[in-house]
């Protein structure tokens, strides 16, 4: 009887739980290690320095070059100097000076009616001389004069082509035709003398009357001269060149009247 009424009053209670397992024992704690020391912090290498770039080579030493002379004028290149012409019996030129003609010299020519056959073209280009009494005036009461003067001066350009063109085959075929070396340093010095009297025949020419007076006189002699220099120019450059040609051929040959024109500028 008295376990039924246990058995009830636990029953109404609810019944008890079973108490909670024990806990495992604690694990003793690990013996504290001693600090360790910090790391040295590590020192930063400082950033390289570029390399510098290469050294350039220095560059050679420059030669010091003189400076070339100036050219010499037109005038002192003429080579129309006072005397006998060279290998033209009886011709002379005499230099004068005269303010009323281009470059401030006048050339006075003396020539001989009796000439060799192979002179004759070279003495044909000594005959020709610039007009004298030339007039420009552009006042219209002038006109026929000037038209005149217009007419002597182109006639005169034309002559200088004939007759200088003239000399020129003569002499050229000579130098190529025969082999003989005296032969080709004459032939080559007569081609220097042709174009050399051509120049200065253009180059020396009279300032005419009303250029060379009234107003503003310096600048009309200017233009005048300048203008015969532009023609007389290229005609003395082949003068030299035919000058430089003569004196190699001279070299070869014995010394003649040539010596004096084979002259290299």
């Amino acid at each position: 009887m008295r376990s039924a009424l246990l058995l009830i009053a636990i029953a109404a209670c609810g019944g008890s739980k079973p108490p909670p397992p024990a806990p495992p024992p604690a694990r003793p704690a690990p013996a504290a290690q001693p600090a360790q020391p910090a790391p040295a912090p590590v020192a930063e290498a400082p950033p390289e320095k570029p390399a510098p770039p290469p050294e350039k080579p220095a560059p050679p030493p420059v030669a010091e070059t003189k400076p070339l002379p100036p050219r010499k004028s037109l005038y002192e290149r003429l080579r129309d100097t006072d005397g006998k012409v060279p290998g033209l019996p009886g011709f002379a030129i005499k230099r004068k000076v005269d303010k009323t003609y281009c470059g401030g010299i006048k050339i006075i020519t003396t020539r001989s009616k009796s000439v060799a056959k192979d002179d004759e073209p070279l003495a044909a280009v000594y005959k020709l001389e610039f007009p004298k009494g030339l007039s420009f005036d552009p006042d219209p009461k002038n006109d026929t004069k000037r038209k005149a003067s217009l007419k002597k001066v182109d006639e005169l350009i034309t002559q200088l082509t004939l007759v200088g063109g003239d000399a020129r085959k003569f002499y050229e075929q000579k130098f190529t035709s025969d082999n003989a070396l005296a032969t080709k340093a004459v032939a080559a010095a007569r081609l220097a003398q042709v174009y050399q009297r051509l120049a200065s025949t253009l180059a020396r020419a009279e300032i005419p009357l009303d250029v060379r007076t009234g107003d503003f006189v310096h600048d009309k002699i200017e233009a005048f001269c300048d203008s015969l220099l532009d023609k007389a120019e290229p005609i003395a450059a082949l003068a030299e060149q035919a000058a430089t040609a003569c004196a190699e051929k001279a070299k070869s040959v014995d010394e003649g009247w040539w010596n004096e024109v084979c002259v290299a500028p």
